[in-house]
């Protein structure tokens, strides 16, 4: 099964207030899974005239601030936050996904509190991506993969990576977490992360 680890880095917790400004997404398939350093990826920067957001959320993402302020087109890659659904969309074309009668791509779609955080940004805000991309109503959260009993609340990727034995850091940009699920999900699912040269 083909499912697509997809995170955002946003200026807050309100997509109503709050910009996106980091966009990355992984593709895994768990049927036929290859090395991490070889799945496909896209991973842009979200650019805007002007950054709305909270205090906090902006010291947290300074580093993508900064890579945003003064942009590096050689080095990474930059869209406006209206052209991201498409891009996202020809990227997923390329890596085979078919669309829909209604030309939506169909995903099944991962990440920490997805369902909760980063698709209220994908849908909730004006760009673009119910016009493209058809999210499968259920998705991939390995916090509940990881839970255990006597848990108050769902663990945290940095918890859920000390239970799989992975490292624990969480480093806080887009693709590095997006990785970290696929990695949480694959230890549980297959017993494996498969790294490439390694198992964990």
């Amino acid at each position: 099964m083909r499912y697509v680890s997809i995170d955002l880095e946003t200026t807050g917790l309100n997509p109503e207030t709050s910009d996106i400004i980091e966009f990355g997404a992984v593709i895994d398939d768990l049927e036929n899974p290859k090395p991490i350093k070889e799945l496909a990826k896209f991973h842009t920067y979200v650019s805007h005239e002007v950054y709305v957001g909270s205090a906090y959320a902006f010291w947290l993402n300074s580093v993508i601030l900064e890579k945003l302020a003064h942009p590096d087109p050689k080095v990474y890659m930059y869209t406006k936050e209206q052209d991201l659904a498409e891009l996202f969309r020809n990227f997923l074309q390329a890596e085979k996904f078919q669309s829909e009668k209604d030309s939506r791509i169909k995903i099944t779609a991962a990440g920490k509190n997805f369902a909760s955080f980063d698709l209220k940004f994908l849908t909730d805000k004006n760009v673009g991506f119910q016009r493209f991309i058809n999210f499968h109503h259920r998705c991939f959260d390995p916090g509940s993969m990881y839970f255990q009993i006597g848990d108050k609340e769902i663990p945290a990727t940095g918890e859920c990576k000390k239970r799989a034995g992975l490292s624990e850091v969480v480093a806080h940009n887009s693709i590095d977490d997006a990785l970290d699920v696929i990695r949480l999900i694959r230890f549980k699912v297959l017993g494996s992360v498969y790294e490439g040269g390694r198992t964990n």
